[in-house]
């Protein structure tokens, strides 16, 4: 018993120790990166439109804004949790339309502006989910054997996560 307890003493106090450092320095460096990083997406976005490249009362534009900003506002808490979460109460949790009118709608570039906000959403999902990233890693590593259809999976039910609520908003376009 006394060589267990001088075995895992250290092992609890180094991940004790590990913990509190990635909780306070680690993990809100990278969440605060991946905020900052959605903020120059909207600046992105908003510059598209003062330049003509974008309508902005359009649908498209005012969706992707208003995913842009949830993505900003739920950065600090949203995390592989939540995503599991959604899976576990909602399996079949069809894809809301407003997603598939941004799919029709939206340009190339309003496209290509979501799939990074979508990027950088999971990467703040995983930088809030310390214990999941272990596993991610694991589950990523494996699912290199199957292609790419888990990385799509992951990124489709993002979106039905951060845009569901959007949805339930009921976007208004004059």
């Amino acid at each position: 018993m006394k060589t267990i307890l001088m075995f895992a003493l250290p092992i609890i106090i180094a991940w004790v120790i590990l913990s509190v450092f990635y909780q306070g320095i680690v993990r809100k460096v990278l969440c605060d990166a991946g905020r900052f990083a959605l903020f120059r997406l909207r600046d992105e976005l908003r510059r598209l439109a003062v330049e003509g490249h974008a309508d902005s009362q359009s649908f498209a534009y005012k969706h992707l804004e208003l995913l842009l900003c949830r993505m900003i506002d739920t950065s600090s808490w949203i995390s592989i949790s939540s995503l599991i979460e959604l899976q576990m109460l909602h399996p079949q949790l069809p894809m809301p339309p407003d997603i598939e009118r941004f799919e029709k709608e939206a340009n190339a570039e309003l496209r290509q502006i979501r799939e990074k906000a979508l990027n950088y959403a999971i990467g703040i999902m995983t930088a809030n989910s310390p214990g999941w990233t272990l596993l991610l890693v694991l589950a990523a590593l494996t699912g290199t054997l199957f292609g790419w259809a888990g990385k799509q999976w992951l990124k489709f039910r993002t979106a039905i996560l951060l845009e569901q609520e959007i949805s339930d908003m009921g976007l208004q376009v004059a």
